[in-house]
């Protein structure tokens, strides 16, 4: 082969992979902004028993973030995978291995699962999950650039969210953009009460209050590192922005996402001063953004006092009262599956199928509101073994940050995040078992787990660019 053709094949390889790596940033961008839509189709799956789940959210669908994550990582992987070496340094390699053994182990269980089609169709989500975390590790495209789209998307909830919340029924947008037809009548809509009034609370896009919350919360940690790492320009846009999201996020009255944005900010605040962070910028910044975070939350206090005396009340409110039962019962059912299957679990998703083992007669319970019970439970010792080491390596890398005082404003603000996510995890399950939260504690860790976290905004992650252009 001449010196000519050779060189046209490397540019041609090259521009391929410029590329993919494009499409693959175009996709992960289009991932965070619809990050927690609720659209979804069902799949009709051959040979998958239907009439067996009695609990229709959970039957086989794919939702538009996954559509969206899946081109991402697929274009990533045409491109070479650049970077792969972030996943084998220190606690990458074991990081790396835990997540992809457990979609694995979920796999597994199908051979002794209640009902193998939801282990099946299960092991699948987790297997884009993982392949969405080990792209976001080694991809290129800046935390800047995601947070930036990942607030624009909770804009768009937040346009949606105001408006359900003051008309007190659903906007009209449908299943083309994935709303739900809420209103506060439906007994299956999630409200708060005062007596006999029923408030909607607000759902935007999402699936539920508390999805939504969680995503807020993540967002109000990290939209603050845009005020701080963007130019001047920016920021008359980015303050009233803050603000909308704060105030959606109480609105969403999710109790589990305002304690996670307490713990989220409290970590982040506590990393910024071990890093020596706060300048008088930083310091501006937090305070104009604190101000109107208390503003907000004293205008909501006193507007809404009588749901929130309920909502902390739970004894007075029957809703309430029973919500708390149920949790409970979850928890008592989980243990149970636990003794009995200690080492295999009942398999995964099976949680709900195998409750109605544990209470026969009663309706079958949603996934317990704890994800280390919930992993524990379907997918034994093992599964719960592997989540730990996935845990673990993120704590690890947040310590040897915390040690050597290799800390950024991003990477503060990133465990804060982490925080947060930690916090939902103990008491709610969509981190685990909806792809909108799976998604959000993905796209977290890799960002977090990446060796060096540009600060600055928007940039091709295709390595391969500048190469091409010295090839002419």
């Amino acid at each position: 082969m001449n010196a000519p053709i050779a060189l046209d094949l490397r540019k041609s390889r090259l521009y391929f992979r410029w590329l993919m790596l494009a499409a693959s940033e175009a996709a992960l961008l289009a991932t965070v902004f619809v990050l927690a839509w609720q659209r979804n189709w069902p799949i009709d799956l051959p040979g998958f028993d239907y009439a067996s789940v009695r609990l229709t959210h959970t039957l086989p669908t794919v939702r538009l973030v996954e559509v969206f994550a899946g081109v991402a990582v697929i274009a990533y992987l045409s491109a070479g995978w650049p970077h792969r070496e972030r996943l084998t340094n220190g606690a990458g390699r074991l990081f790396t291995w835990a997540l992809v053994l457990l979609p694995l182990a979920a796999a597994l269980s199908t051979t002794w699962s209640l009902h193998p089609g939801l282990a099946v169709v299960q092991s699948v989500h987790m297997m884009l999950w993982a392949g969405f975390t080990l792209m976001i590790v080694c991809t290129d495209v800046s935390v800047g650039s995601i947070v930036a789209m990942f607030l624009a998307g909770l804009l768009a909830h937040s346009a949606v969210g105001f408006l359900q919340v003051s008309l007190q029924h659903f906007v009209g947008l449908g299943p083309k953009f994935g709303e739900l037809p809420v209103t506060p009548q439906d007994t299956w809509a999630s409200v708060v009460t005062a007596g006999p009034v029923r408030l909607l609370r607000a759902y935007g896009l999402s699936g539920h209050p508390n999805v939504l919350g969680g995503h807020l919360a993540v967002g109000v940690v990290l939209a603050w590192g845009i005020l701080v790492t963007w130019p001047r320009v920016w920021r008359a846009l980015i303050v009233p922005a803050w603000a909308a999201i704060w105030a959606l996020l109480l609105l969403t009255f999710s109790r589990s996402a305002w304690l996670a944005t307490v713990a989220g900010l409290l970590i982040a605040l506590l990393l910024l001063v071990r890093g020596r962070l706060l300048e008088r910028r930083i310091i501006a910044s937090s305070g104009t953004l604190a101000v109107i975070a208390l503003a907000l939350t004293v205008w909501f206090a006193a507007t809404f006092s009588p749901f929130l005396s309920g909502r902390f009340g739970a004894a007075a409110q029957p809703l309430e009262t029973y919500s708390l039962n149920q949790r409970a019962e979850m928890i008592g059912v989980a243990i149970q599956l636990i003794a009995t299957y200690p080492f295999s679990g009942v398999g995964a998703a099976n949680y709900s199928v195998a409750s109605e083992q544990v209470t026969p007669g009663h309706y079958p319970l949603n996934s317990i509101h704890n994800v280390p019970l919930l992993i524990a439970s379907e997918q034994g010792v093992p599964g719960a073994v592997l989540f730990l080491i996935v845990c673990g390596c993120l704590i690890w890398r947040g310590w040897t940050r915390w040690r050597s005082r290799a800390l950024t404003v991003w990477s503060a603000l990133l465990a804060g995040a982490l925080a947060a996510l930690f916090v939902i995890m103990v008491v709610d399950s969509y981190l685990w078992t909806a792809p909108q939260g799976a998604l959000l504690w993905a796209l977290v860790m890799g960002c977090w787990l990446r060796q060096n976290s540009s600060p600055g905004g928007a940039h091709f992650g295709a390595s391969g660019i500048s190469e091409t252009w010295r090839l002419h």
